[in-house]
């Protein structure tokens, strides 16, 4: 394995992003990702649990990587994402909904209400946008283009269409990207990102050598995990191939029969058993 460690595993997302004694990184990467400047700039957060207990039985667990607020009462979260998941954009806004929908005691107004501001880091793809890596979702007015409520923001990360070199790192969310997608690749840290404080931190807290049993162990499970369920998905398409290939068949099986085809002739063409087509004669007749 490399010097560095990657940081989209569960276990060393949360110790560059998740923790009050390293605080300063996530504060840096939500001011630079949102673009945050003078008079607007977050100059201190405070982690919220990570499980929202449902309010009711009924209602739906929803455990977090990253929940922070800051000084303002604006709320963050900060998902990372290792296996594919198509339905991450409905996870992210059912989030949002939820801390939002937290915010209001029984007196409150709507006008207390404070913003909840979502970031999803993706290790695949999943938009169908080939050239953008960013994106940022808003409710806005469809005839006009315009922001209609502050209230809820989506971004999405896909880390696998970030495609600049070391070279080309210009502003300080290109190094925390390049840094998320490439660092357990990397020997040392990239010269352009040792100008950077917060960055050169995230490097040394990825130095495997530096980490206790615990820390090795726990990163070390990440990694199984992420495996096994690689694995896993991997099973399920292939066994959703199969079973769609059976059922092609099967109905070419059943065409046959209706053309009133000898059933010997549907078992050589397709390469079912004589059984298997009778049980199929069956279900037309019924």
């Amino acid at each position: 394995m490399g010097k560095f460690a990657s940081p989209t595993k569960d276990s060393t997302f949360k110790l560059v992003f998740g923790e009050t004694r390293h605080k300063n990184l996530t504060i840096d990467f939500l001011n630079s990702f949102l673009g945050r400047t003078a008079g607007n700039l977050i100059a201190n957060i405070d982690f919220m649990k990570e499980e929202q207990t449902p309010r009711q039985f009924q209602e739906r667990k929803s455990i977090l990587d990253i929940h922070c607020k800051d000084e303002a009462g604006h709320e963050f979260i900060i998902e990372m994402q290792s296996n594919p998941e198509v339905f991450f954009v409905d996870r992210s806004l059912y989030y949002a909904a939820c801390l939002l929908s937290r915010q209001l005691e029984k007196n409150e107004l709507f006008t207390d209400l404070k913003p909840v501001i979502v970031i999803g880091i993706l290790d695949y793809s999943l938009l169908a946008t080939p050239d953008k890596y960013i994106s940022n979702h808003f409710v806005t007015n469809m005839q006009t283009g315009k922001q209609s409520t502050n209230l809820i923001e989506l971004h999405f990360v896909e880390l696998p269409k970030f495609k600049k070199t070391e070279d080309q790192l210009e502003t300080q969310t290109d190094k925390w990207i390049y840094f998320l997608k490439n660092a357990n690749t990397l020997s040392q840290i990239p010269q352009s990102c040792q100008n950077s404080p917060q960055i050169a931190e995230a490097f040394h807290l990825m130095e495997r050598n530096n980490w206790d049993e615990k820390q090795t162990n726990r990163y070390e499970s990440d990694l199984l995990n992420y495996k096994k369920k690689l694995t896993d998905d991997y099973l399920l398409i292939e066994q959703g191939k199969e079973k769609g290939l059976r059922q092609a068949i099967e109905s070419t099986a059943i065409k046959m029969l209706k053309k009133n085809m000898k059933i010997e002739e549907i078992a050589d063409l397709t390469e079912l058993s004589m059984e298997e087509i009778q049980v199929l004669q069956e279900k037309i007749k019924n």
